[in-house]
This record gives C-alpha cells, sequence and structure tokens, in this order.
C-alpha cells in the first residue's frame, strides 16, 4: 500500500483515505517557478475566492495543482467551489508571520540552480 501524508495547518474532520491513490507526482520535483507560485498562494498572498473559500496550490512535487479550503466548514475539494464572490481577494490568514529571507555573501547573489550546483560540487 503506498500512502502519502500533506503537513498543513488546516484541520479536516475527514482526513483522505490513506489507501487512496497517490497524486500524479511532478517529473522534476518542481522547479523554481512553481515553488514561487506554491509560497505566493500558500504563504506570503493567501486568495479567498468568495463565500469563505481559500484557494491553495498542492506542493510543486505533485503537480502544484490548485485546491479549496473552507475553514468554517474543514471542507477541502479538488474543484473549484461555485461562488457568489462576496468576500473575494487577498486575506491575512492568523499566524501568517513570514519575513523575507536576507543575507549577504555570494549564496546570496546565486541562483537556486547555482547554489545546488556549489554544495552538490563542494564549494559552498
Amino acid at each position: 500500500n503506498t500512502a502519502y501524508a500533506f503537513v498543513s495547518p488546516m484541520k479536516l474532520e475527514d482526513p483522505p483515505d490513506p489507501n487512496g491513490p497517490m497524486p500524479p507526482m511532478s517529473l522534476d520535483g518542481g522547479n523554481e517557478q512553481e515553488y514561487q507560485e506554491y509560497w505566493d498562494y500558500n504563504d506570503i498572498h493567501p486568495r479567498s475566492i468568495g463565500d469563505g473559500w481559500l484557494e491553495y496550490r498542492a506542493h510543486p512535487q505533485v503537480k502544484i495543482e490548485a485546491y479549496w479550503f473552507h475553514p468554517e466548514t474543514s471542507q477541502l475539494v479538488f474543484e473549484r467551489p461555485a461562488v457568489s464572490g462576496k468576500g473575494r481577494g487577498p486575506v491575512t490568514l492568523p499566524g501568517s508571520t513570514l519575513q523575507p529571507l536576507t543575507g549577504e555573501g555570494p549564496e546570496w547573489e546565486m541562483s537556486v540552480k547555482e547554489l545546488k550546483k556549489a554544495l552538490y560540487q563542494g564549494q559552498a
């Protein structure tokens, strides 16, 4: 049996079946653009589509697909719910204290690809 765990601050009344099928995996494990989108939707700029529904993105390793969560009812769905649009827009979630990373030195000037290469070659 194959199962996976998705770590999230959201609480579900009926968690997904751990013996259910796994979502399709990304062929490249996620690229920088997918990770930026993931963090933008899930941490930096959460979005409400209205009527209490929040839109999120799955982890880039599982193809960064959209999903929607309703915190008041603990509903989690993978098809966009029909909403009136009331309350649509950016939201600030409780406990959302993500601060920008800052630093000095060559590692802060490298792209992710350059940094991975330097780490792999033992240069960092």
